[in-house]
């Protein structure tokens, strides 16, 4: 608290204080997120200290609450600033890691003889490092896979990156079955 006494040449003597506040903001946006391409996501911008009521500004987007819901396509850098009744002001970043893993190639759906082996594979592109591979049936856990199915069989892979955002495929082997020429010993 500060006091001010004025004096004038009559004599006269008039005084007021003024208190000073000292405002101390911190916020925290909290830490940066892995998600998966189109899944929603909520930021929150979390202010202690300073004077309420506090106002809020986002970018990019420019929302006006300490929380928003965001859906980025892509990896984007977002800032909160808040500031607080006494004008006094802070910012903060947080870093929104989008992941879309997407198949790029799978073995074509195919037709082996009865007895024959076939390779089936996927590549994937984008998403985060490193891949998890799932092959059903067989459970084979590879990109690449050799099969020597006895019957029509539809093998389905699903592919999960670091971000543990996953894709799926599926391939249709059908299996021909041999026929035996009249010239072939029985």
């Amino acid at each position: 608290t500060y006091v001010v006494r004025v004096t004038d040449s009559y004599g006269c003597t008039a005084s007021d204080d003024i208190k000073v506040y000292v405002s101390n903001i911190i916020l925290d946006a909290g830490p940066d997120i892995n998600t998966c391409y189109g899944n929603n996501v909520t930021l929150t911008g979390n202010v202690t200290g300073g004077y309420s009521p506090y106002s809020f500004t986002w970018t990019p987007g420019g929302q006006t609450t300490n929380s928003i819901i965001v859906s980025p396509p892509v990896t984007t850098s977002y800032t909160v600033t808040v500031k607080d009744i006494a004008n006094c002001s802070k910012t903060d970043g947080i870093k929104v890691n989008v992941s879309n893993p997407v198949i790029s190639h799978i073995t074509d759906n195919t037709i082996i003889c009865y007895g024959d082996n076939i390779n089936l594979s996927v590549n994937v592109t984008g998403g985060v490092l490193p891949y998890s591979y799932s092959w059903t049936p067989g459970g084979y856990t590879t990109s690449s896979i050799n099969v020597s199915p006895l019957s029509d069989t539809k093998y389905y892979v699903s592919i999960t990156d670091a971000y543990g955002c996953t894709v799926k495929d599926s391939v249709m082997i059908k299996v021909s079955e041999r026929k035996i020429s009249q010239t072939e010993e029985v």
